[in-house]
This record gives C-alpha cells, structure tokens and sequence, in this order.
C-alpha cells in the first residue's frame, strides 16, 4: 500500500509543480510583454508546460514498460529464428548505402574505405583505378546513381 500513496504523492506532486509553473509563467507574461503581443507568449507559456507535461508523461510510460517482464509469446520464441545473419548483413550494406548517400562524413569514413577494401579484395592488388565519386551539396554524400556505378566496376573487375 505504501508505494501505491508514494505514487500518488507523486502525480499529485506533478500536477502542482505544472500549475505553479503555469500560473508563475502566465504572470510573467501579464507583467512582462506588451499588451499587442500577450497572446502569443500567453500561447507560448502554455505550449512549454504542456510539452514538460508529455515529456514527463512519455518517460513514466517508457519506464514502466521497460520494467514489465517479458510475454509468454516472447518468452517462448525462438530469437534466433526471428532474424537470420543474411538479413542483417543485407539490412547492414542497405544502411552503409543509405547513409553514404545522406552524408558525405559517413561515406569518407564508412563506406568508401569499405568499398576500396572490397574492390581489393576482389581484384588481389590495390585499386588505383576506383574513382572516388564527387559529393552532392549541403554535405550529402555521392548519389545512388554514382554509388551504383562504384559498384558495378568492383563488380567488372571480379
């Protein structure tokens, strides 16, 4: 019993904190801004305490699912059955394309001496002759269209 009254200390406590700081906001607001633009920093003031509510809300929730045992159903099945080593290799090169194409920083570190590695690999001597791709602007990476390319000569020489 005593850890349900805690709890409901707690929400209570909660709930008055947000309706002191929604009341102390809103009196700034009337002290503060100018009568034309009350409205607006009114909205506002609301706006951050209801967001602090949900914040505060999702993390309870979040919390309380994450100390909840697993199911049955989850209990009983076969983890491994439910994902096979090719299909995250695949979702693993589809993620190294995905953000090579979104970042030129991940495709200079990432994928690019990922693919000359491979391009070695396949060709036995070092691979002078791959061209890097140019970069696309506001620092994305090559396009798919030049990364399939880069693929395709690695793919060539095999």
């Amino acid at each position: 019993m005593a850890s349900r009254n805690t709890a409901r200390a707690g929400l209570v406590a909660g709930i008055v904190v947000l309706a002191c700081a929604l009341a102390g906001g809103l009196a700034l607001v009337e002290l503060l801004v100018d009568a034309s633009s009350r409205t607006p920093a009114t909205r506002l003031v609301i706006a951050i305490v209801f967001g602090i509510a949900v914040w505060r809300m999702r993390t309870v929730v979040h919390r309380d699912f994450a100390q909840q045992p697993e199911s049955a159903l989850d209990a009983h099945g076969d983890r491994s059955a439910r994902v096979s080593g090719d299909r995250s290799r695949f979702d693993q090169l589809y993620d190294e394309l995905r953000f090579g194409a979104r970042s030129q920083r991940y495709f200079d570190a990432v994928l690019w001496p990922h693919l000359v590695s491979l391009a070695e690999a396949s060709a036995g001597a070092p691979a002078d002759w791959l061209a890097k791709p140019p970069a696309r602007s506001f620092g994305r990476g090559p396009s798919i269209e030049s990364l399939e390319a880069v693929i395709a000569s690695i793919e060539a020489r095999r």
